[in-house]
């Protein structure tokens, strides 16, 4: 399978422009490929041998397998067929995401031809900034995050803000394991901005990943606000 993250391999356009993720976690992969097909979504695929750009409807992810809607014509389904490699690219909700495979196969889903991959056991999620960010003006911020405990119940994480735009946030916590993965909803957080209440917001967590800050092993992930409203960008464009 082709590392999806090759510095040698070709760039789908834009893909140095926002927060690049290689995500390994099967349900963070498994949930970005549901939100796909349950989108209606596309992938397009890349052959050795000369197919680019064809676009292979997202049908289904049935266990690990992700069904693709097969090419109609019969000279473009052989050629995918006896490719040694192939690489798929999607946009879902302004990211790109692309993976690579080696093995397909042929079947039917929903009395349609389809072509089968195995689920990933890497992506490259390339999340696209639409504003640009920055770092709190008044000092460190932080953000309590209501998310879900491995036993059942509620926990609530205190994260520190990295940088903060009208579109999303970075956050850094030296959590050992975090309670949530990419794609989940995170609703009911607080941002701790000055006046009388803090700031509730929610958010869809675009990407984790892990890095060293200050000879310490820490956790950044990026947010994206959902359904913000203007007072609430109002009271941000302060911070």
């Amino acid at each position: 399978m082709e590392d999806p993250d090759s510095s040698t391999a070709p760039q789908p356009p834009g893909i140095g422009s926002g927060d690049k993720c290689l995500l390994r976690d099967p349900r963070a992969i498994r949930g970005l490929l549901q939100r796909l097909v349950a989108g209606g979504g596309s992938l397009m695929a890349t052959v050795d041998g000369g197919i680019s750009g064809l676009a292979l409807p997202a049908l289904a992810l049935d266990g690990d397998t992700l069904w693709l809607g097969a090419p109609r014509e019969r000279r473009p389904l052989q050629r995918l067929l006896r490719a040694g490699h192939l690489s798929l690219q999607a946009s879902l909700a302004g990211a790109l995401l692309r993976f690579g495979t080696a093995k397909m196969t042929v079947g039917r889903h929903a009395g349609t031809a389809a072509l089968g991959v195995p689920l990933p056991a890497r992506l490259l999620h390339v999340q696209r900034r639409l504003e640009p960010r920055r770092e709190p003006s008044g000092g460190p911020l932080a953000c309590v995050i209501h998310a879900r405990a491995p036993s059942g119940g509620e926990t609530a994480l205190r994260v520190t803000i990295r940088d903060i735009c009208g579109g999303g946030l970075a956050l850094v916590t030296s959590e050992t394991e975090l309670p949530f993965a990419c794609g989940d909803l995170l609703p009911g957080c607080e941002i701790e901005v000055a006046g009388p209440e803090p700031l509730l917001v929610a958010m869809r967590v675009r990407h984790v990943r892990r890095l060293r800050q200050r000879g310490r092993q820490v956790h950044q992930f990026g947010c994206e606000f959902i359904g913000l409203s203007e007072a609430a960008r109002e009271r941000l464009a302060s911070v």
